[in-house]
């Protein structure tokens, strides 16, 4: 595999959506180009969401999972 290559899921409202990056740089870059592309990914899905349902619990468990795979 290509040392950049990085994939990552989300799902939310009994859907999954699956990313493939390619990425460059050393380890540390990579780990970080990825966390930028999933937190923007995720903020599209919340505002695309909020508008449809406005449910508040879904805001709160998307940002959980955020926080709990960045930390």
């Amino acid at each position: 595999k290509p040392v950049g290559l990085v994939y990552f899921g989300v799902s939310y409202l009994n859907k999954c959506e699956v990313f493939k990056l390619n990425l460059n740089g050393d380890r540390k870059s990579i780990k970080n180009q990825c966390i930028l592309y999933a937190v923007d990914k995720i903020y599209d899905i919340i505002i695309k969401n909020w508008r449809v349902k406005n449910n508040e619990s879904f805001i709160c468990r998307t940002l959980i999972i955020v926080i709990k795979h960045t930390a």
